[in-house]
Protein backbone atom coordinates (compact mmCIF):
# COMPACT_ATOMS: atom_id res chain seq x y z
CA UNK A 1 0.00 0.00 0.00
CA UNK A 2 2.92 2.69 0.92
CA UNK A 3 4.31 1.77 -2.56
CA UNK A 4 1.44 2.08 -4.52
CA UNK A 5 1.04 5.70 -2.18
CA UNK A 6 4.46 6.49 -3.24
CA UNK A 7 3.88 5.77 -6.64
CA UNK A 8 1.08 8.27 -6.55
CA UNK A 9 2.53 10.86 -5.39
CA UNK A 10 5.23 11.24 -7.22
CA UNK A 11 3.78 10.70 -10.45
CA UNK A 12 1.17 13.84 -9.36
CA UNK A 13 4.61 15.66 -8.55
CA UNK A 14 5.75 14.78 -11.85
CA UNK A 15 3.23 15.95 -14.09
CA UNK A 16 2.77 18.71 -11.83
CA UNK A 17 6.13 19.92 -12.69
CA UNK A 18 5.15 19.33 -16.63
CA UNK A 19 2.51 21.07 -16.39
CA UNK A 20 3.82 23.89 -14.60
CA UNK A 21 6.52 24.75 -17.48
CA UNK A 22 6.09 27.20 -19.72
CA UNK A 23 4.41 25.87 -22.88
CA UNK A 24 6.86 26.54 -26.09
CA UNK A 25 9.43 28.50 -23.97
CA UNK A 26 12.52 27.12 -25.81
CA UNK A 27 15.78 28.62 -26.72
CA UNK A 28 15.87 27.32 -30.00
CA UNK A 29 12.38 29.76 -30.95
CA UNK A 30 14.01 32.94 -29.71
CA UNK A 31 17.47 33.97 -29.64
CA UNK A 32 18.94 37.12 -28.02
CA UNK A 33 21.99 37.99 -28.37
CA UNK A 34 23.57 41.14 -27.38
CA UNK A 35 26.61 42.74 -29.31
CA UNK A 36 28.88 44.15 -27.71
CA UNK A 37 27.20 44.81 -24.33
CA UNK A 38 30.73 46.23 -22.48
CA UNK A 39 30.33 49.15 -24.79
CA UNK A 40 26.28 49.93 -23.85
CA UNK A 41 25.13 53.25 -22.41
CA UNK A 42 24.27 52.08 -18.69
CA UNK A 43 25.65 47.81 -19.30
CA UNK A 44 28.97 47.95 -20.16
CA UNK A 45 29.74 51.56 -18.35
CA UNK A 46 30.44 53.11 -14.64
CA UNK A 47 28.16 51.14 -13.14
CA UNK A 48 28.01 48.01 -14.15
CA UNK A 49 31.68 47.58 -15.33
CA UNK A 50 32.43 44.18 -13.88
CA UNK A 51 31.54 41.27 -16.17
CA UNK A 52 29.39 39.39 -13.20
CA UNK A 53 27.25 42.31 -13.07
CA UNK A 54 26.96 43.15 -16.83
CA UNK A 55 26.61 39.28 -17.33
CA UNK A 56 23.59 39.01 -14.46
CA UNK A 57 21.32 41.83 -15.61
CA UNK A 58 22.02 40.90 -19.34
CA UNK A 59 20.59 36.87 -18.44
CA UNK A 60 17.37 38.58 -16.55
CA UNK A 61 16.63 40.57 -19.94
CA UNK A 62 17.55 38.14 -22.44
CA UNK A 63 15.33 35.38 -20.21
CA UNK A 64 13.05 37.74 -19.91
CA UNK A 65 12.66 38.84 -23.90
CA UNK A 66 12.54 34.75 -24.87
CA UNK A 67 9.45 34.27 -22.30
CA UNK A 68 7.52 37.39 -24.02
CA UNK A 69 8.31 36.54 -27.65
CA UNK A 70 7.01 33.37 -27.11
CA UNK A 71 3.79 34.06 -26.24
CA UNK A 72 3.55 36.44 -29.21
CA UNK A 73 4.79 33.43 -32.02
CA UNK A 74 2.69 31.16 -33.50
CA UNK A 75 4.31 27.27 -33.92
CA UNK A 76 7.10 27.13 -35.99
CA UNK A 77 8.03 30.43 -36.18
CA UNK A 78 11.61 31.02 -34.82
CA UNK A 79 12.90 35.10 -33.75
CA UNK A 80 16.50 35.89 -33.67
CA UNK A 81 16.98 39.19 -31.54
CA UNK A 82 20.31 40.95 -31.86
CA UNK A 83 20.22 43.59 -28.81
CA UNK A 84 23.15 46.94 -30.03
CA UNK A 85 22.48 49.35 -26.97
CA UNK A 86 21.00 49.03 -23.77
CA UNK A 87 19.61 52.51 -21.74
CA UNK A 88 17.85 51.92 -19.13
CA UNK A 89 15.46 53.99 -17.09
CA UNK A 90 16.62 56.74 -14.88
CA UNK A 91 20.09 58.19 -14.64
CA UNK A 92 23.07 58.65 -12.51
CA UNK A 93 23.09 62.47 -11.08
CA UNK A 94 26.71 62.19 -9.77
CA UNK A 95 26.45 66.27 -8.57
CA UNK A 96 23.98 64.42 -6.54
CA UNK A 97 26.59 63.85 -2.93
CA UNK A 98 24.11 61.64 -1.03
CA UNK A 99 22.30 59.76 -4.38
CA UNK A 100 25.81 59.31 -6.49
CA UNK A 101 25.14 55.23 -6.80
CA UNK A 102 21.88 55.75 -6.99
CA UNK A 103 19.54 55.61 -10.48
CA UNK A 104 17.59 58.68 -10.16
CA UNK A 105 14.36 57.77 -12.29
CA UNK A 106 12.81 60.81 -14.46
CA UNK A 107 10.77 61.19 -17.57
CA UNK A 108 13.99 63.01 -19.12
CA UNK A 109 16.01 59.47 -18.73
CA UNK A 110 13.32 57.08 -20.88
CA UNK A 111 14.30 53.71 -21.14
CA UNK A 112 16.19 53.03 -25.00
CA UNK A 113 17.07 49.61 -26.31
CA UNK A 114 18.16 49.52 -29.82
CA UNK A 115 17.73 45.98 -31.69
CA UNK A 116 17.76 44.40 -34.91
CA UNK A 117 15.51 41.35 -35.69
CA UNK A 118 14.67 38.45 -37.49
CA UNK A 119 11.45 36.22 -37.86
CA UNK A 120 11.38 32.87 -39.75
CA UNK A 121 9.17 30.26 -40.57
CA UNK A 122 10.36 26.35 -40.38
CA UNK A 123 11.68 26.11 -43.47
CA UNK A 124 13.86 29.67 -42.75
CA UNK A 125 11.83 31.53 -44.98
CA UNK A 126 12.34 35.44 -43.28
CA UNK A 127 8.75 36.64 -42.72
CA UNK A 128 9.91 39.94 -40.98
CA UNK A 129 13.14 41.54 -40.46
CA UNK A 130 14.05 44.99 -39.26
CA UNK A 131 15.82 47.36 -37.11
CA UNK A 132 14.20 48.93 -34.58
CA UNK A 133 15.28 51.97 -31.83
CA UNK A 134 12.91 51.42 -28.51
CA UNK A 135 12.12 53.69 -26.75
CA UNK A 136 9.17 55.23 -24.32
CA UNK A 137 9.11 58.84 -23.72
CA UNK A 138 6.10 58.44 -21.77
CA UNK A 139 7.47 55.42 -19.28
CA UNK A 140 6.14 57.36 -16.23
CA UNK A 141 2.53 58.45 -16.92
CA UNK A 142 1.79 55.22 -18.15
CA UNK A 143 -1.25 53.83 -16.68
CA UNK A 144 0.73 50.90 -15.04
CA UNK A 145 1.80 50.12 -12.09
CA UNK A 146 5.48 49.71 -11.86
CA UNK A 147 7.28 46.99 -9.94
CA UNK A 148 10.11 48.85 -8.07
CA UNK A 149 11.57 45.43 -6.78
CA UNK A 150 12.48 44.98 -10.52
CA UNK A 151 15.21 46.40 -11.40
CA UNK A 152 14.55 46.08 -15.31
CA UNK A 153 10.75 47.18 -15.36
CA UNK A 154 10.78 49.75 -17.63
CA UNK A 155 13.10 47.85 -20.34
CA UNK A 156 10.70 45.06 -19.82
CA UNK A 157 7.92 46.78 -20.20
CA UNK A 158 9.45 48.79 -23.23
CA UNK A 159 9.85 45.21 -24.66
CA UNK A 160 6.47 43.39 -24.16
CA UNK A 161 5.01 46.84 -26.19
CA UNK A 162 7.38 46.08 -28.87
CA UNK A 163 6.58 42.79 -28.92
CA UNK A 164 2.77 43.15 -29.44
CA UNK A 165 2.86 45.74 -31.88
CA UNK A 166 5.55 44.26 -33.81
CA UNK A 167 4.27 40.40 -33.64
CA UNK A 168 0.19 40.73 -33.19
CA UNK A 169 -0.47 39.03 -36.58
CA UNK A 170 1.73 36.13 -35.60
CA UNK A 171 0.44 35.22 -32.29
CA UNK A 172 -0.42 31.83 -31.22
CA UNK A 173 -3.78 31.03 -31.85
Amino acid sequence: MKTILLSVMLLVLFTGLAVAKPENVRPDRVSVEFIHPEKFIDVGRERFTTDRERTSLLNELAASMRKMANAYLGPGLRLDIQVTEVDMAGGFEPWRRQFRDARIVKDVYPPRINLTFRLSDQKGKFLREGERKLTDLSFLTSSFQPNYSDSLYYEKALIRNWLSTEFRNFRKS
